[in-house]
């Protein structure tokens, strides 16, 4: 089989973009870590979440493999989900945090890419046997627990976080989300 991820950025004012990715019938290990903080409105938290749902949906469709999704959601504080091996069991956890969809939204606050990587580090095991992928969504508009330089990440988080990604042979891939994109 063949994986096809489709993002697909239509934010008013924002040039499409798209990239497509495949992989043929292997297991996805996926997370998304996503920025609920205050500098992400309502209208671009509906435009991000629903391009998770259609991604969600591609990752399942797309692949014989198995797929396992796993969600952080940050702003000052960072939570994760449980683990979900269903598209619509996902789906419908998007739907809950999404206030266009009847959801809750759980969290606005300020931006700490610290507590973000802290807690998926906490949450997200790598599986050897399986494709590792992590999709970190944010406006980038880090305000708390900087490193040194007004770096995204305090320094030790930060080491610690490049050596996960190393050790653990996980793809991060960033996806600007909203108006002011930094």
């Amino acid at each position: 089989g063949t994986l096809n991820i489709l993002f697909d950025d239509d934010m008013p004012s924002a040039n499409p973009e798209m990239e497509m990715i495949s992989e043929a019938g292997q297991d996805l290990n996926t997370a998304f870590v996503l920025d609920f903080s205050g500098s992400i409105d309502n209208g671009e938290l509906n435009v991000m979440l629903g391009a998770v749902k259609a991604a969600i949906t591609e990752l399942f469709n797309g692949t014989s493999g198995s797929v396992t999704v796993r969600f952080v959601l940050f702003s000052s504080t960072a939570t994760a989900s449980m683990a979900f091996s269903s598209a619509a069991d996902a789906i419908a956890y998007i739907e809950s945090v999404n206030p266009a969809d009847g959801g809750t939204r759980p969290m606005s606050g300020g931006t700490s890419f610290t507590a973000a990587v802290q807690t998926l580090m906490a949450n997200y095991t790598a599986d050897d046997t399986a494709n590792n992928q992590v999709f970190f969504l944010s406006d980038g508009n880090p305000n708390q627990q900087q490193g040194s330089g007004g770096t995204a990440i305090y320094d030790p988080i930060a080491a610690q976080w490049f050596d996960f990604i190393n050790d653990n042979d996980i793809n991060v891939t960033a996806i600007g989300i909203g108006n002011g994109i930094n």
